[in-house]
């Protein structure tokens, strides 16, 4: 046996093995996150618009029908006092240009079901901003001329969580503009997003990562580009991820088996 070959052989096999292992774990991971990304976006990616009874179970979908709401109730809009399931406010300052400038422009949402000629769905929007319609302006001085009850309602807004009066306008001379929409119960609307059932088995549309999600009174139009182009990514990072591997084993291979005969030599 000769120790030193031995000593050589291991130390040298290790450098290779060291060397090509990053290229393998890298290639297998891109390998992974690319089937991962492909298996959620095209298990059911639907380009046409479908009833609450058709939801595909995974994947994602565009469905149509009546907003009603859901178990947890509505939302109250703060400028007119409207109940309704979702609502949109924007408020600007007029600036010393005559310019308007949006000083917060946020959105609450309620509990929504959509509802359809042969089944229902819950809506589960999380953070995302439906697309609501301004349909009402109020324009006021530090006067704080607004509708009845409306001052206190945007006073008590936890809007960054103050509730301090910030929106309410501070100079005569400086007035805000107050615009809100309201998505009201009844209203047709159509919502893209990915589809889940819950554990009592009951199917819901919600915002999820990768695929979008839209509420609106009119369908996207641009789903299907968006998924078309997650899961070409998702190819990539396969073929990439699988080149990769190949090289690292490659490497892995050609010059791991020069030590590892240098090895055997010595035993």
């Amino acid at each position: 046996m000769s120790t030193g070959q031995l000593i050589l052989g291991v130390v040298l096999l290790g450098v290779v093995v060291l060397v090509a292992s990053p290229f393998v774990f890298a290639g297998l991971s891109l390998v992974y996150e690319g089937l991962v990304t492909r298996r959620r976006t095209s298990r059911a990616v639907r380009s046409d618009v479908i009833d609450p009874a058709e939801i595909p179970a995974t994947g994602y979908a565009t469905v149509a029908g009546q907003a009603e709401s859901g178990p947890s109730g509505r939302v109250e809009a703060p400028l007119t006092g409207r109940s309704g399931l979702a609502y949109r406010l924007r408020v600007q300052q007029k600036r010393d240009d005559g310019d308007w400038w949006t000083v917060v422009d946020t959105v609450d949402i309620g509990s929504i079901e959509l509802v359809g000629q042969a089944g229902r769905v819950v809506v589960e929007p999380g953070d995302a901003e439906p697309d609501l319609e301004l349909d009402t302006e109020v324009t006021a001085g530090s006067d704080g001329r607004l509708p009845d009850g409306a001052s206190e309602r945007i006073r008590n807004e936890s809007l960054g969580g103050t509730g301090d009066g910030s929106l309410l306008p501070a100079e005569a001379d400086k007035p805000r503009r107050y615009q809100e929409g309201l998505l009201e119960p009844g209203t047709t609307i159509h919502v893209h997003g990915a589809c889940s059932s819950s554990s009592t088995g009951e199917p819901r549309i919600e915002a999820a990562e990768p695929g979008g999600f839209r509420l609106g009174p009119d369908p996207p139009n641009d789903h299907s580009a968006e998924a078309r182009s997650k899961r070409e990514t998702a190819i990539k990072k396969v073929a990439g991820g699988g080149m990769l591997t190949l090289l690292g084993c490659f490497a892995l291979v050609m010059f791991g088996w020069i030590p590892f005969h240098m090895i055997l030599n010595a035993i």
